[in-house]
């Protein structure tokens, strides 16, 4: 309960690959959209699927990257422009070795964890919002009188 609104539990799914697509969602009580909307705004939701697990997350920012490999190959539906392709080329020979060695994998942990650390100041705001009501703040006098102008 945050103060008189009761607080549910929503998912949705921040898929950057079509094989990620709908498998987070947020499943409610209702037999009609009325009905499962008047849930969701009850607290009756909650969150269900797969949540942002490392090896998911990690094969589609890999996917990603090689996906850009394979485009600069002319492999993919994006054509480049003249003089486009050779700025990304010679970015991308001179990062390879980064690539497969594991920045993708070390850029998704670190992405993973701010994703967590997060969650968890929002659940203890959270908290701490359900333990204290808020305490109304009384303005000064200076904060009443209106601005002269010298």
């Amino acid at each position: 309960m945050l103060g008189s609104v009761l607080a549910g539990e929503t998912s949705g799914s921040d898929a950057h690959t079509l094989g990620r697509i709908g498998r987070t969602w947020t499943e409610c009580p209702g037999s009609d959209r009325e009905s499962f909307l008047e849930n969701l705004r009850s607290g009756q939701g909650r969150g269900a699927g797969e949540d942002g697990r490392l090896g998911p997350l990690a094969r589609d920012v890999y996917s990603i990257v090689f996906s850009y490999y394979g485009t600069l190959l002319g492999r993919g539906r994006v054509k480049f422009l003249p003089g486009e392709k050779w700025p990304g080329a010679v970015f991308s020979l001179a990062t390879l070795p980064a690539h497969l060695v594991g920045l993708p994998m070390l850029a998704t942990c670190w992405n993973l964890l701010m994703k967590r650390a997060g969650l968890a100041r929002i659940h203890s705001e959270i908290r701490n919002l359900e333990m204290e009501p808020p305490q109304p703040v009384m303005p000064s006098e200076a904060d009443l009188l209106p601005e002269t102008e010298a």
